[in-house]
Parts: structure tokens; sequence; C-alpha cells
């Protein structure tokens, strides 16, 4: 199950320990040969530079997962219910969240027409843990191009008559709307082993 990250704790990425930032050659040889700096004070400086970058892109980071998600006091207006119950519900593992300054947010891509989309717990229930939350939202929010047998579908009028078993429609479609139009959880399964498989031999 997912658990609520605090997202002021989740790295953008994996980093050295002391990440640092080269100067080029030429530059670094001339500025320690001029005394500006000794080669540990210009170690030291591409240090900082280094983490200063670093702290940029969290904080960057971090602001767009805040403005793609409602704080917990918006989403229970928009449900019609309150913050604590949201809390409780994500810990629960019925909705996702995450805290950023020990207030809650609820990601916006699990809203759809001012609700909770469809099978949203089972949804919840096939992210990986260790997916933080701006890398969950990346995946919810891309499409991939499927073949899905008709029989998915709901078909009415005249459609209803035929015998489609074995044709299949090519669709581009992300895991929200695979859940909320076919509530094929399979398909959203198969997207993440493939990203899975990516991964570990890449």
């Amino acid at each position: 199950m997912v658990t609520i990250k605090d997202l002021g704790a989740v790295r953008t990425r994996k980093i050295e320990s002391r990440p640092v930032v080269r100067t080029p050659e030429p530059e670094r040889s001339f500025l320690i040969r001029s005394g500006s700096f000794t080669e540990e004070s210009m170690t030291e400086s591409e240090y900082e530079v280094a983490a200063g970058e670093l702290d940029r892109i969290e904080k960057a980071t971090l602001e767009k997962e805040l403005d793609a998600s409602y704080t917990a006091v918006e989403a229970a207006q928009i449900l019609n219910t309150t913050p604590a119950v949201l809390k409780h519900s994500a810990e629960e593992g019925e909705l996702y969240a995450f805290l950023a300054d020990d207030e809650l947010y609820l990601p916006k891509w699990q809203f759809l027409n001012d609700e909770l989309i469809f099978s949203l717990k089972d949804l919840i229930s096939v992210i990986p843990e260790e997916w933080a939350p701006y890398r969950v939202r990346i995946f919810m929010e891309h499409s991939e191009t499927l073949a899905i047998p008709t029989d998915s579908f709901k078909l009415t009028g005249d459609y209803a008559a035929l015998d489609l078993k074995h044709v299949r429609v090519t669709a581009r479609l992300t895991p929200v709307e695979i859940m909320s139009s076919i509530g094929r959880l399979d398909l959203v399964q198969d997207i993440i082993h493939s990203i899975q498989q990516y991964e570990m031999y890449r």
C-alpha cells in the first residue's frame, strides 16, 4: 500500500552525497594560479554551486506538485467532507495524498468532474511504493497507445448486436482514463510493469 509521503523529504532524483559542478579546466587552473582560489577552496565553491542548483531544482519540483494539487481544505470543500476524513482515507489507501510543510495535499489527477475517479483505491494499490508524488503525477497524466479489446467497452444500439470479441480498438489513454472509462486495472499494471522492466535493463 502506498503511504502518505512527506514531499519535503523526497528528493527529485538520486544524487551523490556531495554533488559537484566542475569549472572548465582552463578557467580552473587560471583561478588557482592567480591566487583567487586554492585547490580546496575551488572544490568547496564547486560543491556549493551544485548544492544551490539542486536546491533550485527541488524547490521548482515542489512548487509544481503543489500547483497540481488541492490542499486538504480545498479538496474537502469539493467533496463535501472534512480534511480529517480525507486524511483518514489517504492513510487507508482510498485516495492519494502527500505532506508538504505539515500540510496534506491531494493531487488533482485523481479528480474527475469534482469527484474522485472510479476505482481509485484499486489504481492506488498498484502504484510502486518507491515512486515519489511527482513521478506518480507524471505517470497518471501520460497517455499510452493501447490496443484494447472491444468487449472492454459497453456497446449500445446497433453495435450491441455485433460480434466483436476479437476486434481491438487502438486508443491513447492515461491510466486515469483507463480506470474511469473502462475500469481495466490490468492494463495499468501492464504499463507499470513495462516501465519497471525498462528501468531494470537500461
